[in-house]
């Protein structure tokens, strides 16, 4: 733990964030003293109990304190001067699950637009055939293994949630998270055991159907990309969420293609 407000700092957990105001966000990713009354170690272990969750804020307070919940890895450690407070006077203290001088994953060498190829879905594998599974209410918040392989729109999980829940179980190489359009619409989350060999490049596969948007993570980084396809450019992607990751995916994409000149 370090004093003053993690940085760098993204607020989320499992849970889906946008598009909440933030009243809409306490319980999820943010608990106020009135009426969570969390200590700092309970702040903590809410961060422990969420598979996405990889920072987190307690701020003290003349009645109490409040939580915050984050994605971010810590990769740089301030050591006992500790970071800056988010306001002059604030008693705040960091916490990072993994430590500080954590690096996380780089997005560009893990994640691909549109469905993953090879897929099939699963969350094991017996007698060479895939176990898959709706998940039931209840289970986005479920750390580590899973005996499910599909969590539906009204489990709210967010693209970090999805691929987190590939990461906390081992027999999971794969996850897809799909944005759908329509009169269907919402997010669906799925987990899978095929390993994916080849790099489709920054252009990813195709979606997974006409109303979508699919982000495909691979656990294992990706195989390199031919010069040719880093030089092609990310393409216009509409939805929220792929723009989010894409400008992570340039921004590592093109510093790696830089560094090898």
């Amino acid at each position: 733990m370090r004093s003053g407000w993690c940085d760098p700092w993204s607020e989320g957990t499992s849970i889906n964030l946008l598009g909440k105001t933030d009243e809409q966000k306490q319980g999820i990713s943010r608990f106020p003293q009135d009426p969570f009354d969390l200590s700092e170690e309970a702040c903590f272990e809410k961060c422990d109990g969420d598979d996405a969750c990889e920072q987190a804020v307690y701020s003290e307070e003349a009645t109490g304190g409040t939580c915050y919940l984050g994605t971010d890895t810590l990769p740089t450690d301030p050591g006992s001067t500790g970071f800056a407070a988010s306001v002059d006077g604030a008693t705040e203290t960091c916490y990072a699950k993994k430590g500080f001088d954590h690096k996380t994953k780089l997005l560009s060498h893990h994640v691909r637009h549109g469905k993953c190829e090879p897929w099939r879905e699963g969350f094991a594998v017996a007698d060479g055939k895939a176990k898959k599974k709706v998940c039931p209410s209840g289970e986005h918040m479920h750390v580590g293994g899973v005996t499910c392989s599909e969590w539906l729109p009204h489990h709210d999980l967010s693209w970090q949630g999805c691929f987190a829940k590939c990461d906390a179980h081992a027999p999971c190489k794969q996850a897809m998270f799909s944005d759908r359009k329509g009169h269907d619409a919402g997010t669906t989350c799925w987990i899978g055991v095929d390993v994916i060999t080849e790099n489709p490049g920054v252009g990813g596969w195709p979606n997974s159907c006409a109303t979508c948007e699919d982000l495909c993570y691979s656990k294992h980084a990706l195989p390199l990309m031919p010069v040719a396809a880093l030089e092609a450019g990310v393409p216009s992607i509409q939805t929220r969420y792929i723009n989010i990751v894409f400008m992570c995916l340039a921004a590592s994409i093109a510093a790696a293609f830089d560094s090898s000149q």
